[in-house]
């Protein structure tokens, strides 16, 4: 089928965007201020050390708060809302969680950036802008021979050869948690 073309409007069209002050237009260049204060100050390698040595305050509050939690049904020591730096990990895999924190806290404030333990979590101020930062471990599905049932008394049928239960793996996912409303949020990755 032949297209229809548009019909010739002449030049007297003008196309006005008019951009509302509820969604600023944020420039994608960096600061020059920003490159030059933060970016120098980065330390070229963190290295995480095999034993806790002269740990931050709020390393050592978290720590004692992690060791009067008892995992929960996947073996992760969930963490209360105030009074601990957000860490979701096994008991198995706390002490290297924390030296992680640890490394990561020291190196932000060695730049200037403030760390806090706020309502929110494990808050960093940088600049202006607050963003949340999370430790949590990564949960793995395993795949467990199904038990006997009981069937004297109320049994809901169902067959299952095997069931799945989630497990700490191990591995530890660091989480960028942006609390910017959506149309401002520039973080891609959220989980290293």
């Amino acid at each position: 089928m032949a297209k229809t073309p548009l019909p010739d409007r002449g030049d007297d069209w003008t196309i006005e965007i008019h951009c509302s002050d509820a969604y600023p237009i944020q420039s994608k260049e960096i600061d020059p201020f920003i490159k030059e204060s933060s970016l120098s100050l980065l330390p070229k390698k963190m290295r995480v050390p095999e034993t806790l040595d002269e740990p931050h305050p709020l390393i050592l509050q978290t720590a004692n708060v992690l060791e009067s939690r008892k995992p929960d049904s996947t073996g992760i020591v969930p963490t209360p809302r105030r009074g601990c730096l957000d860490i979701k990990v096994s008991e198995a895999s706390i002490p290297r969680a924390l030296r992680i924190m640890d490394v990561l806290i020291k190196a932000l404030l060695s730049m200037g950036h403030d760390v806090s333990i706020t309502g929110d979590g494990t808050s960093i101020t940088i600049l202006d802008t607050v963003v949340n930062i999370r430790m949590k471990e990564e949960l793995v599905r395993r795949r467990l021979k199904a038990k006997d049932h009981n069937l004297n008394g109320y049994y809901q049928f169902g067959y299952k050869l095997f069931e799945d239960k989630p497990t700490p793996s191990g591995n530890l996912l660091l989480e960028i948690i942006d609390l910017r409303p959506p149309w401002e949020r520039e973080v891609r990755q959220r989980q290293w």
